[in-house]
């Protein structure tokens, strides 16, 4: 029984371990996506800055950067150790290994109290959830960085590891100022601690470990001056809220159901600021009464999802910490996961219509019909209806009892059952077998070294391309641009491949858009940057880059045909043919 319960556990790590890969897979085939240009280039830039001059000069009066210290160490690290296409690269990646770190630990947490599968569902779930991989990887934006130490410290003080909780919370407060929910909690739990107990020592311990974190973190950035540290932290955070006074940057709350996104909040934000406070209040209740791991991640994704939905100036990607501090509470209760599911999805398709409003910088555009069906004004008001809608039965879920991590039977993977309940069992050889021993590694690896030589030796030879080479790589671009293949002798599986490989690794996608000139009809580009418009009455303009077009030259007729070669401009109609100097 022992070594069937042992088998059991291993295969269980296995496949948690297997979900992971499989997550951490798609993330690298996002990373190489452009992303959002603006938010990638600018920390690329704080990375370089920081290897330059250190954190010491960093905040220099007259530089922007609205991101507290803890953030910037990774941004470092970043800049000293790459640079140029290798830098932009890491920084869409620095999501990554967060995202692991709490799958792991969603895994962890659930493992002991709903079982191996709840375990593996939890990391399955925060793998492969679109939002999640849409925000960090694709975008590459860092949530997941705050989100981890964040979700760390809710449960480390489910533990009682107040030390702990109160310099995780500390850390994650300074990532991004909107994890500082954690910390919100921590300290109502302790101070409820003490009320109810007579316990001081939480309060000490989580208070003082925040404290201290803080600020040793913030001393290579300001100095020691504490008075100096606390300043700076408080502009910071002030001048972040009033980057934006706008009602909704792309929250999909209720202030975009009722003024819309982006429209001034001078006379809102009063108002949001009381919802704020009172849903934050209310949110602490329940550690009144309880104050164990399920109780204060319960709790966090409550203060989460008032910070989403209640004040003014809230961003797209403010529910995000929501999703892994209920992740657990997901795995475990069914009436918890339906929600959660619900508002994953709707979160995943907010981000979706967040980033492509921004055309000007990304390469990313929303099919008309989808831009027509759902991201019109009534489908935006649908979206928002359904997110308020899944968070309110959360809310409902979790106040009503399912702040729990013992499962309800959710999930019944036959996989762990006893093999004795079984009426048939595999043969031998097709069984799960045990796990690869050292001398089972060195003959796989040999025989993969065989294969890599034996299949790359002259890989390079014939050098011409034979007519399957030309078809299917054109067929895989057709498939990229929507339209119809010439080629349909061979089925297409092998060509969508090609495709995927062609978006993954491929590095020949847009990254620009620029006006021509009204009647156009054609266009070349110089070597130099040097712009040729032909328009449809004859006339031939020319701009520099970045330069407004000029007029060079009328031809005869409409152009037929117009190259640039050095510094001479060919054209051809249907009388002449024309050369200009540029």
């Amino acid at each position: 029984m022992n070594d069937e319960l042992g088998r059991g556990e291993r295969r269980a790590r296995l496949v948690v371990a297997g979900v992971i890969a499989l997550g951490v897979i798609v993330r690298l085939l996002a990373v190489r996506a452009q992303g959002f240009p603006t938010d990638v280039g600018t920390f690329e830039a704080w990375a370089e800055r920081l290897a330059q001059i250190g954190p010491g000069r960093f905040y220099e009066p007259g530089y922007f950067s609205d991101y507290p210290p803890a953030f910037l160490y990774v941004l470092w690290l970043l800049g000293g150790l790459f640079d140029g296409e290798f830098l932009r690269l890491a920084v869409k990646a620095i999501s990554i290994p967060a995202d692991i770190g709490i799958a792991l630990l969603a895994a962890r947490v659930v493992w002991r109290t709903a079982g191996r599968s709840a375990a593996i569902a939890a990391a399955t779930i925060w793998s492969l959830q679109p939002g999640v991989i849409f925000a960090g990887p694709y975008w590459g934006q860092v949530d997941a960085v705050g989100t981890l130490p964040l979700f760390g410290s809710l449960v480390a003080a489910g533990s009682r590891r107040w030390w702990l909780a109160g310099a995780l919370a500390a850390l994650a407060a300074l990532v991004k100022p909107q994890f500082g929910i954690g910390l919100i909690v921590i300290v109502a739990a302790v101070v409820f601690e003490f009320i109810r107990e007579a316990r001081w020592r939480p309060v000490a311990l989580t208070l003082g470990a925040a404290a201290a974190t803080a600020y040793v973190l913030c001393v290579p950035f300001w100095g020691f001056d504490p008075t100096r540290i606390a300043a700076e932290l408080v502009g910071l955070v002030r001048s972040a809220s009033e980057t934006y006074p706008y009602t909704s940057l792309y929250a999909f709350n209720g202030w975009s159901v009722f003024f819309d996104f982006w429209k001034p909040d001078t006379d809102l934000v009063l108002w949001g600021g009381v919802l704020l406070v009172a849903g934050l209040v209310l949110s602490f209740v329940p550690l009144w009464w309880r104050r164990d791991t399920a109780t204060l991640l319960a709790c966090g994704v409550l203060a989460g999802l008032a910070f989403y939905f209640l004040p003014t100036r809230a961003h797209e990607r403010y529910l995000f910490p929501v999703f892994a501090l209920a992740l657990p509470l997901a795995a475990a209760r069914w009436r918890v996961l339906l929600p959660y599911v619900v508002l994953a999805l709707a979160f995943a398709l907010s981000l979706y219509y967040a980033f492509t409003r921004y055309q000007q910088y990304v390469d990313l555009r929303v099919p008309e019909t989808i831009e027509t069906l759902i991201f019109g004004r009534t489908g935006q008001i649908g979206i928002a209806l359904v997110m308020m809608g899944a968070a309110a039965y959360l809310i409902w879920r979790l106040v009503r009892g399912d702040a729990r991590l013992e499962s309800d039977g959710a999930w019944r993977l036959p996989a762990f059952a006893s093999l004795r309940q079984g009426r048939w069992t595999l043969p031998a050889g097709l069984g799960p077998g045990r796990l690869p021993t050292r001398r089972d590694v060195t003959v796989a690896v040999l025989v993969a070294l065989a294969v890599l030589v034996t299949r790359g030796y002259r890989l390079d030879w014939p050098r011409d391309m034979y007519f399957d080479e030309v078809y299917h790589a054109r067929t895989a671009f057709e498939l990229l641009a929507q339209r119809e293949p010439y080629e349909w002798t061979h089925p297409h599986l092998a060509k969508e491949i090609m495709a995927l490989g062609i978006l993954a690794f491929g590095d020949d996608r847009v990254v620009g858009h620029e006006a021509v000139p009204t009647d156009t009809v054609m266009t070349a580009v110089g070597n130099d940057g040097l712009r040729v418009y032909a328009l449809a009455d004859g006339t031939i303009e020319i701009a520099e880059r970045g330069s407004s077009p000029q007029s060079v030259t009328q031809l005869l007729g409409p152009p037929r045909g117009i190259a640039v070669d050095g510094d001479r401009i060919f054209a051809v109609t249907d009388q002449e043919r024309s050369t200009r100097s540029t």
